[in-house]
């Protein structure tokens, strides 16, 4: 797998529906992992990700795209098969999905490549639900590679939207041959010292005041000293 990034160019108006998208899309995160919570205390077990995905059919309303809601389940359910796995086999750092605050959620995710959202044939404009903004201005600076399967809108902290596509490629097992025909060389670059150390002018004169008045050197430093 291979992700491809590309800036996205919006108006005024689809900017207002891709962060509305945004917000109304963690509270319903956050409400599933609600419902885990409570079908665990209750029953003991979890919800799979189709129970979730029947529970919160229609949630969207007119801000969040039904794909959406789809892949909030899934993002969900592979989050508690990490847990409970990592638990079975005791491994450290892994542990139950948390409720997701404003600064830690910053993407939208597009299930299916081609049928809920694709690059136009001009190369210019990402086609995506009408829920958000449905044709985005978008740059491919650079050629996709493999085959595109999933999209991401990322908001970054520079204020800006970026596409992120997601590409099945073909799995690379050896090295591409090697076509140079010149010898190995090596070369010596000459270093005039390995390190290099600065010292600051105030750590200078604070060394020359103290050396000359070691009466006046407060009770810290001359702890350290």
């Amino acid at each position: 797998m291979k992700t491809f990034e590309y800036r996205l160019y919006l108006n005024k108006e689809q900017a207002r529906s891709l962060m509305a998208c945004l917000v109304e899309s963690r509270h319903i995160y956050n409400a599933m992992l609600e419902r885990v919570k409570q079908q665990y205390e209750e029953q003991g077990t979890f919800p799979s990700k189709y129970a979730l995905e029947n529970a919160f059919r229609g949630q969207g309303h007119e801000h969040v795209p039904a794909t959406t809601v789809q892949m909030l389940a899934d993002r969900l359910s592979k989050s508690l098969k990490r847990f409970l796995a990592a638990k079975e086999n005791t491994l450290p750092g892994i542990g139950f999905p948390r409720f997701k605050t404003p600064n830690r959620w910053h993407s939208i995710s597009l299930r299916q490549y081609g049928k809920d959202v694709y690059v136009h044939e001009d190369k210019k404009h990402l086609i995506v639900p009408k829920k958000l903004g449905h044709f985005l201005k978008i740059k491919m600076h650079r050629k996709l590679e493999g085959t595109p399967k999933t999209v991401h809108l990322v908001y970054r902290a520079d204020g800006h939207w970026y596409a992120l596509i997601v590409c099945e490629t073909e799995p690379h097992t050896q090295h591409a041959p090697h076509s140079c025909t010149h010898p190995d060389i090596g070369i010596d670059v000459g270093l005039k010292s390995f390190l290099t150390e600065r010292i600051s002018r105030f750590i200078v004169k604070g060394v020359i005041i103290i050396s000359k008045q070691p009466n006046r050197m407060p009770k810290a430093i001359s702890i350290l000293w």
